[in-house]
C-alpha cells in the first residue's frame, strides 16, 4: 500500500469546509484513502479514518501545523 505525507496548512486545521474539499477529492479517487493524524514524540496515530467520510476526518480533530499519513 502506498503512503503519502503532508502537513495541514489550513489556519483552522481540518474543520468542515476544509475536510468537506478533502472528502470530495477522495471521492474521485479510483483507490480507497484513509487518513491518520501522524503520533509525535511517542505518541499513537489517531486514526486512521476513511477520507470519504467527512465525520471520520473531522473526529480525527487534525490541527494547523500537523502532519497527517495517507
Amino acid at each position: 500500500m502506498s503512503e503519502r505525507r503532508a502537513v495541514v496548512a489550513s489556519k483552522v486545521g481540518l474543520h468542515a469546509r476544509p475536510a468537506a474539499l478533502f472528502v470530495k477529492a477522495a471521492v474521485e479517487q479510483p483507490v480507497k484513502v484513509t487518513v491518520a493524524v501522524a503520533g509525535v514524540d511517542g505518541e499513537k496515530d489517531r486514526g486512521p479514518v476513511e477520507a470519504t467520510s467527512i465525520l471520520g476526518l473531522m473526529t480525527l480533530g487534525a490541527k494547523h501545523g500537523e502532519e497527517v499519513v495517507l
